[in-house]
C-alpha cells in the first residue's frame, strides 16, 4: 500500500468510526503507530481531524432530526423534551468530553444536535475529549500485545 493510500485509509476509517454506528478505528491507528514507518504526527492529525468531522456529522444528523418534534409522539411529550433539553444544556453537555467512547460516544453528539446545543461549545468539548484520547492512543507507549491479550 502506498503512502497516500495508507493515510487516506486511516482518514476514512477514523471518519466512519465517529459516525452513529461506528466500526472501531483504534486497531488501524495502533498498527500504523507500531509499524514505525509512519509519521506519528501525521497519523494523529488525520485520525483526530477525521474523528472530529465524524462527530460533527453526528451533530448535524441530530440537528436535522428536529423535524421529528412535529410528530404525534414528540408533541405528546413536549414538556418532557423541553425539560430534558434544559438539563442537557445545563449539565449533560459536558458528557461530550467522552464522545470518543465506543458505542455511546456517537449518540452523545446526535443528542447535542437534537437538543440544539451551541455548535461552538459542542466543537470545543468534542475536540478536547478527542485530543486527549488520540494523544494517549498514539503517543503513549505500550505494547501492542496488551491489546490482543
Amino acid at each position: 500500500m502506498s503512502f497516500f493510500e495508507s493515510h487516506f485509509f486511516l482518514f476514512v476509517d477514523s471518519f466512519f468510526a465517529a459516525l452513529i454506528l461506528p466500526p472501531r478505528s483504534e486497531m488501524v491507528v495502533k498498527i500504523m503507530t507500531s509499524l514505525h514507518n509512519f509519521n506519528l504526527y501525521l497519523v494523529f492529525v488525520l485520525s483526530y481531524s477525521a474523528s472530529v468531522l465524524g462527530s460533527c456529522a453526528n451533530w448535524w444528523i441530530g440537528k436535522y432530526f428536529n423535524f421529528l418534534r412535529h410528530t404525534d409522539f414528540f408533541i405528546k411529550r413536549e414538556k418532557e423534551i423541553a425539560k430534558s433539553q434544559q438539563k442537557w444544556n445545563k449539565f449533560l453537555v459536558w458528557i461530550l468530553l467522552f464522545s470518543w467512547l465506543g458505542v455511546i460516544g456517537a449518540p452523545f453528539a446526535v443528542m447535542a444536535g437534537f437538543f440544539q446545543s451551541s455548535f461552538k461549545k459542542f466543537l470545543l468539548l468534542v475536540m478536547l475529549g478527542k485530543v486527549y484520547y488520540y494523544v494517549l492512543l498514539i503517543f503513549y507507549d505500550y505494547d501492542l500485545k496488551t491489546v490482543f491479550a
